[in-house]
């Protein structure tokens, strides 16, 4: 059972690896043919496509895995190895579980590798492209709202998350009537707590609406975390899964809108999932002991699941924009389907 193990790990992890390799070409040169419209000089367009290899890496690694595993199944049914398997004790059931558990461990491995490299080498080939295009990347965050114990702040514009322009900000009483409004062209954060240099401060100080406006220093002690403020400038793809998770909490602590870092979060946690899954539906399609299947018939049956699943979650994504629907429903009954479609072809499988 060892020899099998280490056997099936050896050629499937050979095998995803020159998939994923083989696959990383293919996208690089198409990606640098779109290159080549664009106004800025070709080496630094090779320095761009260089770097957005481990990138590509990183998005493509769960359907290398699938293809590598499928591909190896597909030859060990071609070569007859796979009868050997069978005749010398081993179950479906068995060999279906090893097969799983290494397409899970290498999918692991991989999607470690992508987030340790892909999020720095998305944003050096951004900064890259950016330069040589003359659009350099700005570093400010516009439109942002935070909200926390009744009071709720609109800041126009923030530069790397320590400075701001435009502030707003509404305070409310407990019984959620608007009690005093604060607006200043600038603020900046000192000791993790916003300040506001010279304000305009305009307090409600009767139910029948009579005010008093002055001119005042104010300082608030909410707390905000300059590191977090600066990650919701950043796109997705440039953060790793600790930054999402932390900027996500934050978000929600602030009452803001979370379901992009989360809906990425759980797209990154569950492509090992999802690579097993898809192999569990492509199993008995390349399992068949009547006929020889190629290694092309492999590739194409592969490549069309993995379209189909993605064609899935686009769908669901469009009804969850479009009707509000939650995000966690909308990441995760896609895989959902998946294994429900991938265990009801293994029934199939175990009843030949």
């Amino acid at each position: 059972m060892l020899v099998l193990d280490r056997y099936l790990a050896k050629e499937i992890f050979k095998l995803s690896l020159i998939v994923l390799l083989a696959l990383v070409v293919v996208f690089s040169v198409f990606h640098f043919l779109e290159e080549l419209d664009n106004n800025y000089p070709v080496t630094e367009k090779f320095r761009y496509i260089l770097y957005s290899l481990p990138v590509f890496a990183g998005l493509i690694s769960m359907l290398a895995v699938f293809i590598g595993s499928t591909v190896f199944i597909g030859q060990l049914n071609s070569r007859r190895e796979m009868q050997v398997i069978f005749t010398s004790g081993v179950s479906y059931k068995v060999f279906i579980k090893k097969i799983g558990t290494v397409i899970f461990i290498v999918s692991i491995l991989f999607s470690i590798f992508g987030e340790i490299f892909s999020p720095f080498f998305y944003e050096k080939s951004n900064q890259i492209k950016s330069i040589a295009s003359g659009k350099p990347i700005t570093n400010k965050v516009k439109n942002i709202w935070l909200s926390k114990d009744k009071i709720f702040i609109k800041i126009d514009s923030t530069i790397d998350g320590n400075k701001f322009n435009g502030v707003h900000i509404y305070e409310f009483n407990p019984e959620n009537i608007l009690s005093k409004y604060v607006t200043s062209n600038e603020a900046y954060l000192e000791d993790q707590s916003l300040k506001i240099p010279i304000a305009n401060s305009l307090e409600i100080i009767s139910d029948s609406g009579v005010s008093k406006q002055k001119h005042s220093m104010e300082k608030f002690n909410m707390i905000l975390n300059t590191d977090q403020l600066q990650n919701l400038k950043n796109d997705l793809s440039s953060m790793n899964l600790i930054e999402l998770i932390e900027s996500a909490k934050f978000t929600n602590s602030y009452g803001l809108h979370s379901d992009d870092y989360i809906h990425e979060i759980l797209s990154r946690i569950t492509k090992p999932l999802i690579a097993l899954g898809l192999f569990l539906i492509a199993m008995p399609m390349v399992v068949n002991f009547n006929r020889n299947v190629s290694i092309g018939n492999m590739v194409f049956i592969s490549i069309a699941i993995a379209l189909l699943f993605n064609l899935l979650v686009r769908i669901f994504g469009v009804y969850a924009s479009n009707f509000g629907l939650n995000v966690y429903l909308t990441t995760l009954l896609p895989i959902a389907l998946v294994y429900l479609v991938g265990f009801l072809n293994l029934n199939m499988l175990m009843k030949r």
